[in-house]
């Protein structure tokens, strides 16, 4: 069945196109995989290679349980102490080949058109970008809404999608990592317009490195982000995953109040350096599936 599941996302080149970008982003490092893996691989596995895994990782000492709402701590606690204490001593044993995380490699910018029976044209580009820690991932973050967030006024979609009336779709991303992050774009058009649609991309980074934000660009963008981040902190089911995802991932509570701070501190100067640094004509991996 799951082997079934990975043939079908390989015939789907919207969803295809960013594993197999990330994997030329991080030049074939573990990051970078598709985490279906492959058919061959998962062929291989056997039922006391999942048991072992499971009983390696998947445990309470290995986990964050996060719990949100009108329930007593104490009790949940206890709950938890009592699951905690009910695996034997022969489910902790460790595994046979311990992970270890493999170095990153330098980062070297590729340009590849791949070939698949599709009528739709799929693009993505875009660069290495920052760590989670990193004080600069803030106004990439800001950056990246005003590019390609949800919004309709966002610019990639105001010129490709509405002005142009180029593409089918059009967004961007960022991912933080804990030592590394990457920031992309991605649309679908015509293949005839791939060019054309690749030019008008580059022309709006190009002007977020040539030209700061004025004082009420930056104002209206900040307003908006938040109150994306305070609608999206309303869907108490996507609060606790994501919450609970940040203390495990990286050790400490989000707190939205400081990340509005963080936000509202934000320098149209700081926007300019963030976008001269990655939006670079020459840094930039693009991968074109048509």
């Amino acid at each position: 069945v799951i082997a079934d599941e990975i043939e079908s996302y390989n015939d789907s080149p919207a969803e295809l196109i960013s594993d197999d970008f990330e994997n030329a982003v991080f030049q074939g490092h573990p990051l970078g995989h598709n985490i279906l893996g492959t058919a061959d691989r998962l062929r291989s596995f056997t039922t006391a290679d999942a048991r072992r895994f499971t009983a390696a990782l998947y445990r309470p000492d290995n986990a964050v349980f996060f719990a949100y709402g009108d329930i007593s701590f104490r009790r949940l606690v206890k709950a938890l102490e009592r699951a905690g204490h009910s695996a034997s001593a022969a489910d902790r044993q460790p595994l046979v080949r311990p992970l270890r995380e493999a170095p990153l490699p330098d980062y070297r910018p590729t340009n590849t058109v791949k070939s698949m029976a599709t009528h739709l044209a799929h693009v993505t580009t875009g660069n290495r970008a920052f760590e989670v820690n990193d004080p600069r991932r803030i106004p990439l973050y800001l950056m990246n809404n005003i590019l390609g967030g949800p919004g309709m006024n966002a610019r990639l979609n105001l010129q490709l999608r509405e002005r142009a009336g180029l593409v089918y779709t059009v967004e961007s991303y960022l991912t933080s990592y804990s030592d590394t992050g990457v920031w992309a774009t991605y649309f679908g058009c015509d293949p005839k317009n791939v060019d054309r649609c690749l030019r008008l991309v580059r022309r709006e980074l190009a002007r977020l490195a040539e030209q700061p934000l004025t004082d009420s660009q930056l104002s209206a963008a900040k307003k908006q982000i938040k109150g994306q981040i305070a609608v999206a902190c309303d869907s108490r089911e996507s609060f606790a995953i994501d919450f609970a995802r940040s203390f495990l991932n990286h050790g400490w509570l989000k707190d939205p109040q400081k990340l509005f701070d963080d936000i509202d501190a934000v320098t149209p100067r700081q926007m300019q350096d963030v976008a001269e640094l990655l939006f670079k004509p020459d840094m930039m991996t693009t991968l074109v599936i048509r």
